[in-house]
């Protein structure tokens, strides 16, 4: 029964393989186990080649494509020609439509954050623009207050000036009709005495 790949190397050691064999590149870690086996190497992206004549191979970047730039890798040899080129190639189309499912995600997400942003942005302008307009009705109002006030301010000062013109007049009205009196007592006074006074010039002849 074919086996399956088996560990070879390290990233930057030699493996040693048959001539012929395929040579798997791929992460030496995952997130759930901290030395990946082969299942788990071809569960991401990964690269291969094949074993040269002398049957050994440099487990680096000298040999093979970086499938997951910033990880350590490692390489396993498949001895027994266990997985299959039709695998791999499924493999690939599989890893290409999660990538292109995922940026997909992405791109979804970007949007949708952007839309955020751009609702967030609109609520604060409309807010910001419903502050203004409530300040400038408040000030609005506070200038028509302020104008009434004015208004009635001047309307009792002009009533109270017109009071004191017409309490003015009735005062000088009534100090003439009493200085009118008066002259008119005067005057019936001087002709009564003159009166008594022919009167008495008329009994001492």
């Amino acid at each position: 029964m074919p086996r399956k790949p088996l560990f070879c190397a390290k990233e930057g050691d030699v493996c040693s393989c048959p001539a012929g064999r395929k040579v798997f590149f791929g992460a030496a870690s995952t997130e759930k186990n901290v030395n990946a086996t082969f299942q788990e190497v071809v569960d991401q992206w990964y690269s291969y080649g094949f074993s040269p004549k002398k049957g050994e191979m440099k487990c680096s970047l000298d040999n093979f494509n970086d499938p997951l730039e910033g990880q350590t890798k490692k390489c396993f040899c498949d001895v027994d020609d266990y997985y299959h080129q039709e695998w791999i190639d499924e493999d690939f189309k599989e890893l290409a439509a999660k990538k292109e499912e995922e940026e997909e995600e992405a791109k979804a997400k970007e949007l949708e954050a952007k839309r955020k942003a751009l609702e967030a942005e609109a609520k604060r302008v409309a807010a910001e623009a419903k502050a203004a307009q409530e300040r400038a009705d408040k000030e609005r109002i506070k200038k028509i207050q302020e104008a009434r006030a004015a208004a009635d301010k001047a309307r009792e000062e002009a009533e109270a000036e017109a009071k004191k013109l017409r309490d003015a007049a009735r005062e000088r009205q009534k100090k003439e009709q009493e200085a009118a009196q008066k002259a008119e007592l005067e005057s019936d006074e001087a002709e009564h005495q003159a009166e008594l006074d022919r009167l008495a010039a008329i009994a001492a002849e």
